[in-house]
C-alpha cells in the first residue's frame, strides 16, 4: 500500500496532502480513524503473524513489511502471545501492556494502571520496583523492554 485516501486527505509515506479545502467537520472522521489504528496497529501486526505461523510456520515472516525492524515484529508477536484476546484491556495502550508482559501477575499491574491513571512510563517503573513479580519463559519471543 502505497497510499490512504481519508476523505479529502491522501496519506502518503511520512506525510500527508489534501486533495480539496477540507471544512473543519471533515477532520474528525480522519483523526479518530489514525487513532484507532495507531491504538490497535501492534496487536494487529502480532496477532497477524501469530495467526500466520499457525497456518504457515515460519514462511510467514517472508511477508514481514519491508522497513519495520525484526526486534518490532518480535515485540509484537511476544506481546499478542503474552495476553489472551480477553485478557488485553482497550483502555491502555499496547505499550503498556508491552512493559509488564513479562510479569506474572501483569493483569493486575495493567488493572492497577488503569485505575492509577499511570502512563507506560510510570507502569514500567512501578512494575519494576516488584522485581519479585519476574519470571522467564522460553516461550516468549524477545525481550520486550
Amino acid at each position: 500500500m502505497e497510499r490512504l485516501n481519508l476523505g479529502p486527505f491522501t496519506l502518503l509515506p511520512s506525510y500527508m496532502v489534501m486533495q480539496s479545502v477540507p471544512e473543519l467537520e471533515d477532520f474528525e472522521s480522519p483523526l479518530e480513524a489514525l487513532a484507532f489504528l495507531q491504538r490497535n496497529i501492534f496487536w494487529w501486526i502480532g496477532d497477524l503473524l501469530l495467526e500466520g505461523e499457525k497456518k504457515y510456520g515460519d514462511y510467514i515472516w517472508q511477508h514481514a513489511p519491508p522497513g519495520v525492524s525484526q526486534d518490532m515484529l518480535d515485540r509484537c508477536v511476544a506481546v499478542s502471545k503474552a495476553y489472551k484476546r480477553s485478557e488485553r484491556n482497550p483502555n491502555l495502550s499496547w505499550t503498556h501492556h508491552m512493559v509488564v508482559a513479562n510479569k506474572r501477575n501483569r493483569l493486575k499491574l495493567l488493572e492497577e494502571a488503569e485505575q492509577q491513571g499511570w502512563t507506560s512510563g510510570e507502569l514500567r517503573q512501578k512494575a519494576g520496583r516488584n522485581r519479585s513479580s519476574n519470571f522467564e519463559d522460553d516461550n516468549f519471543a524477545g525481550s520486550v523492554e
